[in-house]
C-alpha cells in the first residue's frame, strides 16, 4: 500500500469528515472542515492510502504561534506510521511559516499519541480539567519550542 501525505483541498470535506466522524466524539461538521481548510491561517493536511483518505490534521497558525487542533488517523490502518507522516508534514509545514512554538491538546489516556507527540519533542506544559467529554477527561497540554532547537 502507497502513502501520501498532501495538503487539503476544499474538495477533501467530505472524505475528511468520514474520517472526523469515526475518530472523535464531536466531529466538526462538512462545512467547518471546508472552511478550516480555506482559512489562510489554517493548514489541513491528508494522508492517502492509495488515494483514499485515511488520516488528516489540522493546525493553525499566528505569529510565530501554532496550534494543531486534531490529528486523526481511520482505526484500522493506525500503527503503519501514518501519524508520524502527518507530524512530520505539519512540522515542516510550521517551519515554512516561521514558527517558534506549537502546542496540543491530548487525552491523558492517550498513550500512543502521547508518546507519537514526545518523540517529536514536545513535553507537558499543564493539564486542562475535564477538556474532553464522553468519556470526560483531562487534557494534557504539550508544547514544542522550535526556536531552541534551531538556535
Amino acid at each position: 500500500m502507497t502513502y501520501k501525505v498532501r495538503k487539503a483541498l476544499p474538495e477533501d470535506s467530505a472524505a475528511i469528515y468520514s474520517v472526523e466522524r469515526t475518530v472523535t466524539t464531536h466531529p466538526w461538521s462538512e462545512e467547518q472542515i471546508r472552511e478550516e481548510i480555506e482559512f489562510p491561517q489554517a493548514y489541513t493536511c491528508v494522508c492517502e492510502a492509495d488515494g483514499l483518505i485515511v488520516g488528516f490534521a489540522t493546525m493553525q497558525t499566528a505569529a510565530e504561534f501554532a496550534g494543531i487542533n486534531e490529528l486523526g488517523v481511520l482505526s484500522e490502518y493506525r500503527r503503519r506510521g501514518i501519524g508520524r507522516m502527518i507530524m512530520e508534514d505539519l512540522m515542516r509545514e510550521c517551519a515554512s511559516r516561521g514558527c517558534d512554538h506549537v502546542s496540543l491538546e491530548v487525552r491523558r489516556s492517550n498513550a500512543p499519541a502521547k508518546n507519537l507527540y514526545r518523540s517529536f519533542g514536545f513535553s507537558e506544559a499543564g493539564v486542562r480539567k475535564d477538556f474532553y467529554r464522553d468519556p470526560q477527561e483531562d487534557a494534557l497540554v504539550l508544547v514544542r519550542n522550535i526556536k531552541e532547537e534551531t538556535d
